[in-house]
């Protein structure tokens, strides 16, 4: 049961952290969003509530908490597993629900592997007032591997003394190129008849 328990709230909050993040980058069309429910108001332990009958947070609690803050930046991308030597294309932005104090900032980022940060860069971040902005593409070559790893691609924005304000990361899988040589090659076929179903 435990189990079950972790992977449901592990699967609670990824769809938490997507979904809530999704609205704040479309601010020209939504205004504001809500969960349902936060609380489990009646004690019956509902699956779905950020917090428990005995009102403990779930893990999906504290990533919504972050999604909601007023100035914050977000990564984007519609894959989170690659091959070794695929490029990515991740969307950074930036998200305020306030008048901007500062027009512009700095965003940082970095790409670890394990403990090892393997890439580091950072560029004029601009801060929008009551929306999103999208501040472009990371492009980055996946490096060799030669069993499934994990990267982590760590965000954060700077104002301009240099002060972190929000800082954000996503984990990313990467696999070693199938080597259809070394394992005799691999045969694919489809069943059924030229211009037929599959």
């Amino acid at each position: 049961m435990q189990e079950w328990i972790k992977a449901s709230q592990s699967h609670q909050t990824w769809g938490v952290r997507t979904m809530t993040r999704a609205f704040r980058r479309q601010s020209n069309r939504i205004v504001s969003t809500a969960v349902h429910l936060l609380i489990d108001a009646w004690p019956s332990g509902w699956m779905k509530s950020l917090v428990d009958v005995d009102r403990h947070p779930k893990p999906a609690y504290f990533e919504y908490r972050d999604a909601l803050t007023p100035l914050m930046v977000d990564i984007r991308t519609d894959r989170t597993r690659y091959y070794s030597g695929e490029k990515l294309a991740i969307e950074f932005w930036v998200c305020n629900d306030h008048r901007a104090e500062f027009p512009k900032g700095e965003l940082v980022w970095e790409v670890r592997k394990g403990d090892e940060r393997i890439f580091g860069q950072s560029a004029t971040a601009y801060v929008p007032s009551f929306g999103a902005a999208f501040q472009g593409y990371f492009h980055y070559q996946t490096p060799p591997v030669s069993r499934r790893e994990k990267l982590t691609i760590r965000l954060g924005l700077k104002d301009p003394a240099g002060q972190l304000i929000h800082d954000t990361e996503m984990e990313l899988e990467i696999f070693p190129i199938l080597d259809t040589a070394k394992n005799g090659g691999s045969v694919v076929g489809i069943v059924g008849r030229a211009g037929g179903r599959a």
